[in-house]
């Protein structure tokens, strides 16, 4: 609902001399593609522009009024932080350069940014199948995180997001069967949470793995900032990122099937990977268990407190979520995840353990007692009938090659027959008379060579020198 005041601050800013965006992508040598829609009901549209050097400006296009505030806002968000004088940390983060005029509505025109949004790899084959993958964003997107909020680190004060989050979806939503429950069960854990502190910061408010941009293994940039704040509670982001990376495990798989690499994990109704974390089951729960509490010790907090944090960033997400039924099925499925019973051997004792404390339930005797052996491996699903291969084309007829030459036989073991005298002492003596003599290191050695017949049956033991001498195979001595 758009009040006064909003319309009276929508009229100042058209007020001013906007270009029209419809004149601007006219212009000659003007290309734009839209790079992101929305399903939401005030839905924005966001456009890269253009020019022969490649991306040069990000146009975001509201298409109600409604929409038109957050886009402000977004802007004024922008405007702020280049204010506080981030170092080359600012170049992490989009620029605002001013509005363009869309059909009444102010389109934000921001700066690009290099890198790879992270979307891209999570829905890569396999990527969060993968212990060491998924490792590897969560590493990233904690990195960014802890610089932004160490570099605008403010005064601390109680950390309340998990009570603000509560009472938000309990104003949002009045009528929600569960709403009674999950007040009864979170009231004492939110409470837990609020006896401790930590420093306000830059908040982003949306810090969802869609937003960053990666380039290798590290964020390098962070869009989307409709709703930041420049003096917030860090744990908003801490906590967005886990449940929205939770929330698509099982995207890519059908429904009932097992999601792959992560044992005891099906695609079994909407939110499953999410349920699989708040429970702290398999691997992803440790990688999400292991950031989150390196965070919370970062700003003094026990490490403990980690489920706290992740069930206070579900309630945070129905809160802010645009779409009402994709924020009810947050909390739908928080409850049922609360009234569900944490097997000991699906999760660590010590996960179990928290789990329960939060929402207010004794450990059971199970969880004490029986120790993590590892998931019991469930029965393999039979493989479907597999669709018949296309037949091959047939191959062309190769082209006959040239007959070979027939090769001469050779006998290796040919018995050799030596000449007689009379057939190479003559020849060889009048040979040596007529050939002349050189000289060599100041002696005359004719250029004749001694020939000696050799038997016709040489014993396999004896090698043959060039002077006839014969060497034994077991003695380095030389016999004339």
């Amino acid at each position: 609902m758009t009040t006064n005041t909003d319309t009276i601050e929508m009229a100042a800013v058209l007020a001013q001399e906007y270009a029209q965006l419809p004149d601007l992508l006219d212009r000659p040598g003007t290309r734009a593609v839209m790079l992101a829609g929305s399903k939401d009901p005030n839905a924005k549209v966001t456009m890269i522009l253009f020019d022969e050097y490649g991306p040069s400006f990000v146009v975001k296009i509201p298409t109600t009024r409604p929409a038109a505030r957050v886009v402000r806002n977004e802007g004024i968000m922008l405007e702020r932080l280049s204010a506080l004088g981030l170092g080359a940390f600012a170049h992490t983060l989009p620029r605002s350069l001013g509005y363009l005029n869309a059909n009444g509505l102010p389109a934000l025109v921001a700066t690009t940014l290099e890198g790879v949004p992270m979307t891209v790899s999570y829905h890569a084959w396999r990527h969060t199948a993968r212990r060491r993958n998924v490792a590897a964003d969560f590493r990233a997107a904690g990195s960014w995180l802890a610089e932004l909020q160490t570099r605008t680190a403010r005064q601390s004060e109680p950390v309340t997001f998990f009570q603000d989050a509560l009472a938000s979806v309990s104003q949002r939503f009045p009528d929600l069967a569960e709403l009674a429950l999950l007040r009864r069960r979170l009231a004492a854990g939110a409470a837990r949470l609020a006896e401790h502190s930590t420093p306000r910061t830059v908040v982003h408010g949306d810090y969802w793995f869609g937003n960053l941009l990666l380039s290798g293994d590290s964020v390098v940039g962070v869009v989307d900032w409709e709703g930041g704040e420049i003096a917030g509670e860090p744990l908003r982001d801490v906590a967005r990122f886990a449940v929205s990376y939770a929330l698509y495990l099982d995207r890519h798989v059908r429904p009932g099937r097992r999601v792959p690499g992560h044992r005891g994990l099906r695609a079994d109704g909407w939110g499953a990977g999410l349920a699989h974390a708040l429970r702290g089951r398999g691997w992803f729960g440790e990688v999400v268990r292991e950031y989150l509490v390196a965070t919370l010790e970062r700003f003094g907090i026990p490490g403990r407190l980690w489920p706290e944090v992740l069930f206070a960033g579900v309630l945070d997400a129905a809160a802010q979520a645009d779409h009402p039924e994709f924020a009810a099925a947050h909390l739908s499925l928080l409850a049922r995840v609360l009234t569900g019973t944490v097997p000991a051997s699906r999760a660590p004792a010590d996960a179990a353990t928290a789990v329960l404390r939060v929402i207010g339930l004794n450990t059971p005797a199970s969880a004490q007692s029986t120790p993590l052996d590892g998931d019991p491996l469930e029965p393999l699903e039979p493989v479907g009938p597999f669709e018949p291969l296309e037949p091959l084309e047939p191959l062309e007829p190769l082209e006959p090659l040239e007959p070979l030459e027939p090769l001469r036989p050779l006998d290796l073991f040919e018995r050799f027959e030596p000449p007689g005298p009379s057939e190479v002492s003559e020849p060889v003596e009048a040979e040596a008379a007529e050939k002349p003599v050189r000289k060599t290191g100041g002696r005359c050695k004719p250029s004749a060579i001694e020939i000696v017949p050799v038997p016709a049956r040489v014993p396999a033991d004896t090698l043959i020198t060039p002077l006839g001498s014969e060497i034994s195979p077991h003695t380095s001595e030389v016999s004339a």
